[in-house]
């Protein structure tokens, strides 16, 4: 074979391996950084009521009453507003983010009043929660609550304390996502809060591993 063909074949082979590695490198590196968004949630995180301030007092329609979105919060610990909208019908729900809502309500039960919002798939989520704890699961007839609150994804969780004031919020796919919320949120509580989130942030503390803390 000619030298000058040998060369010609041998560099083309060697730019094909090149712009393989920089692909997979891409990829790897979009992988990373989607893997911390999940977590961090730059984003995501400015959807909602800002942290700090107290939360809409918004009516909504439960059971034939105009109910007031302060109304539900429990007056003697923080409360946890999980929106999961329509998501509850489908299957990755079921699997991963109930998954995760079933342990956390039970290790919450003692510190954390939780209320979840569901538009659809009701049912599922009754079913997966039932018994494992207080929790109060509230079907809206419609995403008006959620427009809103400026909640345009779901499953959206809001941690609120006894003064109705936003603590910390995000996306909640799985069990270190509500974990986080709720370090994050003690670290943001004010006096009387703080007491009743301490012994939870700890539990909570010990499923985050070192990418997500």
């Amino acid at each position: 074979m000619d030298a000058a063909l040998v060369t010609t074949v041998s560099l083309a082979i060697a730019w094909v391996v090149t712009f393989c590695i920089v692909i997979l490198s891409l990829a790897f590196g979009a992988m990373r950084v989607g893997h911390s968004y999940v977590f961090t949630a730059p984003g995501v995180s400015r959807l909602g009521p800002r942290i700090g301030q107290r939360i809409p007092a918004f009516r909504f329609l439960h059971r034939g009453q105009r109910v007031s979105l302060r109304q539900i919060l429990a007056p003697n610990r923080p409360t946890l507003l999980v929106f999961l909208g329509a998501f509850g019908e489908q299957v990755i729900v079921r699997n991963t983010a109930l998954s995760g809502l079933q342990r956390f309500v039970q290790m919450a039960s003692n510190s954390l009043h939780t209320v979840v919002f569901c538009s659809a798939g009701t049912e599922h989520v009754e079913q997966a929660l039932a018994g494992v704890g207080p929790v109060d699961v509230i079907t809206l007839p419609d995403d008006r609550l959620s427009t809103k609150l400026g909640l345009r994804v779901v499953p959206y969780a809001l941690l609120i304390d006894t003064r109705a004031t936003v603590l910390e919020k995000g996306l909640v796919n799985h069990l270190e996502h509500l974990c986080l919320l709720i370090v994050r949120g003690g670290q943001r509580s004010q006096a009387g809060s703080i007491d009743d989130l301490r012994e939870l942030n700890l539990l909570c503390a010990s499923h985050l591993n070192q990418h997500v803390a």
